[in-house]
């Protein structure tokens, strides 16, 4: 054999070892590799069984694509991202209803304290209660002597009263008139009005505040939840008791009643002296003075207008003295007697003038 050939077939030699050893080395590392994910594989697994799904998701992340076990690992990982999101929404609502378990505990101590608040005030109403009762004998006596002095000034009046002094005396009884009207079950408001009206206090009987039906119930007749009743110098607050007890109102008439029972001493010396009422009929052409709250009024204090009587109908007067939306429920004072003659009530509006009316207000007494 030549030398050549010798060299030749020692070098096929040593490339076939090489090979050899080669496949050896690749077959040894694969299956090292093998092993190796398919241990990540079973501890993600385990991992994932104890809930630890972060861990299991991090070793299940090892399995490389060309793994047997790569497609489970992929869907293991998928349902460990599922896991995580449910378990974060766990933390907030358990967060969310932690947080309204206080605001409900809050809101009891709160009304606790509110009942608390309110059996004190309990209490104190059994002082006022005296002071009450000691105001409405000053009242009465009040009331008494101011008869006498409008019966001695009335005697000695023989000619007609000027505007304003007519004005100033009337002015202090008539109110500005806000309701609103909520449901019984929810409170929700669905409506608000306003108006004016004129206290006033009948024999033997509560001070009263009296007003047009409208302003005081809504389209099906109920009446409102609350009012204010707004005057020159003092106001009053009516809030209905559920039983509508407090408010009267006239059938067939746009008229009606409120009736203020806890009045206090402003109310009660305001309406000491009962208000003289127009006695006989008046006559066309005779002046009226309008007192009241229109919308497009004053935005300062009470409005007032006049004109004359210009004709009957039924249990109203007609005239031309400017009413508007707001006038309803305020006084009409008989200039000639300086006499209440009813309450505005409504304007019927014609092609270039308008004529209002005006309720009778002996109604309310004959009623």
């Amino acid at each position: 054999m030549s030398f050549r050939k010798q060299i030749t077939i020692s070098l096929i030699i040593v490339i076939m070892a090489a090979g050899i050893s080669y496949g050896i080395i690749y077959y040894e590392n694969k299956n090292t590799r093998l092993a190796s994910e398919e241990d990540a594989y079973n501890q993600g697994l385990t991992a994932f069984e104890k809930g630890d799904w972060n861990k299991a998701k991090e070793l299940l992340s090892e399995v490389s694509k060309d793994s047997p076990y790569y497609q489970k690992a992929q869907s293991e990982i998928k349902e460990a991202d599922n896991k995580i999101t449910e378990e974060k929404i766990n933390k907030a609502v358990k967060a969310a209803t932690g947080a309204l378990q206080e605001e409900t505990e809050k809101a009891q101590q709160q009304a606790t304290e509110a009942k608390q608040k309110a059996k004190a005030a309990e209490e104190a109403a059994g002082t006022l209660k005296e002071q009450t009762e000691k105001a409405k004998q000053e009242a009465a006596e009040a009331k008494q002597k101011a008869e006498e002095a409008n019966q001695a000034l009335q005697q000695e009046k023989s000619k007609e009263a000027d505007l304003s002094s007519i004005v100033s005396q009337w002015k202090p009884l008539v109110g500005l008139v806000y309701c609103e009207f909520r449901y019984s079950d929810t409170f929700y408001k669905y409506l608000s009005k306003s108006g004016s009206g004129i206290a006033i206090k009948f024999a033997n009987q509560s001070l009263s505040i009296i007003t047009n039906k409208h302003v005081v119930t809504d389209a099906s007749g109920y009446g409102a939840y609350a009012c204010v009743f707004a005057f020159p110098d003092h106001f009053y607050i009516y809030k209905n008791d559920g039983n509508w007890e407090g408010i009267k109102v006239y059938s067939g008439l746009d008229g009606a009643l409120v009736n203020v029972s806890n009045a206090d001493w402003y109310l009660l010396n305001l309406t000491a002296s009962f208000p003289k009422l127009c006695q006989n009929k008046p006559s066309e052409g005779d002046k009226v003075v309008i007192l009241g709250y229109p919308a497009i009024g004053s935005s300062e204090g009470i409005t007032v207008t006049q004109g004359i009587i210009s004709g009957f109908e039924g249990n109203y007067f007609i005239t031309d003295a400017k009413i508007d939306a707001g006038n309803s429920g305020g006084a009409a004072i008989l200039v000639k007697d300086n006499c209440l003659l009813g309450l505005p009530t409504y304007g019927v509006i014609g092609g270039a003038e308008s004529l209002g009316r005006i309720l009778d207000f002996n109604v309310f007494v004959q009623k």
